[in-house]
């Protein structure tokens, strides 16, 4: 924690350029040169600290109040002290914006909106002092609050229908391309199919090794999973030390097709960093239009390029399929993954990670998968459910005055008359719920006897939801370690079964719509 810029500081921060230099993280120069050229063996960034001095003194220096040399100074020793912490692109963002900074009055750096954070933290440490300063962090600090709930609103992923969607057009337009598009399309076609199954970052996707497949009685992809969960460990900026090898199982169907890829692009340019997509691929294709570089790793603009190019030129002004995001698929791996069953394992080692990348907004989603993967299988098998019997034969002849009344109906539990939950905490539902009155052999129903049980979209769908909270919390108490293991599977199990019941009370609706109107779910939508 640095609280001032001061000669020790100053002196620490030198140490700390001298380090990286002899790393060859940082490939030339001195701490008091400005502009600084940084690399992680992935790419380079230009680290620069100069400005105006002239504009500094005249609009700066008054409401600052230090000197330009000084400024500077601190910036430099601010970047230094984020090294190990955060990547390069964050650290070339955040000296720009103190670049920017350096040229404006108290009223223009009040709007600045980018490394708001940083910038503020830059101000608390600079020596000197004026009211004015303290006014613009004030300010800035409000912004970056309002900016922060903000963000906190619900993200809207694509409509699931589009998803459908675009993986049939995906699939058909893959086997049915040639060659040279084949390449291009290649890193798009297997983000799709592997990252929407596995929860991968699109950078860790990218990092995948060149050598990733291997059979020992069945396929196996190894992956580059980032070592930074919990925000505790020290970026190193190499490969080896800021990834881990981690392998999966793959389907014969996909390690072939990326066996298939290897071999088409063996004599290609190699990336610097021996991953597995190459640049060279797409050249052909789109003639050229990849760049020069072909030695350069293909990274993240190359694959957003992509997919907007398959968006333009495959799928084309189809209204049905909405703009899909690289982002998209690791939130719909993991609901797919807590749809289907997936192990708790798998869902506790992701609670570990400071932040989830899943917020309360992805699992209120759920429903709506459930409802979209419900109506594709409807479409194409037609089937509902029927009408089921729910209740029991035994009719209670308990006088009313000796029963405790309850929502949706009485309780003849003597524990319960006096308050106390001896009886209750032995109800367990179907689904593991404790305290559940309808499982409870005290519970007498208002509506006695044999009823017929019509399955209710509208009730399922709020069960969905429900459980979806209650599944986001148990995540977050174990990460916080004060939950266990046990909530976590719990919370899964009311999880599935309630998107199971919405599932069929999805199938008797679309059963009945289709006896009523004469017609299909797929003439209304289309």
């Amino acid at each position: 924690m640095i609280t001032n810029i001061d000669g020790e500081n100053l002196k620490k921060a030198e140490e700390i350029f001298d380090y990286y230099r002899k790393q060859e993280v940082i490939c030339d120069g001195r701490f008091y040169d400005n502009i600084w050229k940084v690399s992680d063996e992935r790419s380079s960034v230009l680290l620069r600290f100069d400005f105006s001095e002239t504009v500094f003194h005249e609009k700066v220096e008054p409401w600052m109040g230090c000197t330009a040399s000084c400024y500077q100074e601190a910036a430099k020793a601010y970047v230094m002290f984020q090294m190990g912490t955060l990547s390069l692109p964050s650290l070339k963002e955040i000296s720009t914006s103190f670049r920017q900074l350096a040229e404006k009055d108290a009223k223009q750096a009040v709007n600045m909106r980018k490394s708001i954070t940083h910038i503020v933290e830059l101000l608390q440490i600079i020596p000197g002092y004026t009211a004015e300063r303290d006014w613009v962090m004030e300010e800035l600090e409000e912004a970056a609050s309002a900016m922060q709930i903000r963000r906190k609103k619900q993200r809207k992923l694509a409509d699931f229908q589009s998803y459908f969607r675009f993986h049939d057009v995906m699939n058909e337009h893959w086997f049915n391309a040639g060659r040279e598009e084949k390449l291009y399309y290649f890193p798009i076609y297997l983000w799709w199919n592997l990252t929407a199954v596995l929860p991968l970052r699109p950078t860790e996707f990218l990092m995948i090794p060149r050598d990733c497949i291997e059979n020992n009685n069945g396929y196996e992809i190894t992956i580059r999973r980032t070592k930074l969960k919990g925000g505790n460990a020290k970026l190193t900026y190499t490969i080896e030390g800021d990834f881990n090898r981690k392998k999966y199982s793959l389907s014969k169907q996909l390690a072939e097709q990326i066996l298939w890829y290897q071999s088409e692009t063996e004599a290609m340019i190699p990336s610097q960093i021996d991953s597995l997509f190459r640049r060279e691929a797409g050249s052909a294709f789109k003639r050229g239009k990849e760049g020069t570089s072909l030695e350069s790793a293909y990274g993240y603009s190359n694959l957003n390029s992509a997919l907007k190019v398959f968006f333009h030129e495959v799928i084309g002004e189809c209204q049905d399929i909405s703009e899909i995001h690289l982002g998209d698929t690791r939130h719909i791996a993991m609901m797919n993954l807590i749809i289907s069953g997936g192990s708790p394992v798998i869902c506790m080692e992701l609670a570990g990670h400071e932040d989830i990348d899943i917020s309360s907004n992805y699992y209120a989603n759920l429903s709506t998968l459930v409802e979209c993967a419900t109506y594709e299988m409807y479409r194409k098998t037609r089937k509902g459910n029927k009408v089921t019997l729910k209740g029991s034969t035994d009719y209670s002849i308990t006088p009313i005055k000796e029963l405790t009344k309850i929502e949706g109906g009485w309780c003849s539990s003597a524990h319960r008359k006096r308050l106390e939950v001896d009886d209750c905490i032995v109800a367990v539902s179907q689904d593991g719920e404790i305290g559940d009155c309808k499982s409870c052999k005290y519970y007498r129903s208002e509506l006695q006897g044999v009823q017929l049980d019509f399955n209710d979209s509208d009730s399922g769908k709020r069960k969905v939801n429900a459980d979806s909270w209650f599944f986001l919390h148990m995540l977050e108490s174990v990460r916080k370690g004060i939950g266990c293991g046990d909530d976590i599977k719990r919370a899964i199990l009311k999880l599935q079964h309630s998107c199971h019941h919405y599932r069929e009370c999805l199938l008797e609706l679309y059963g009945k719509d289709e006896g009523k109107n004469g017609e299909t779910k797929e003439n209304q939508y289309g």
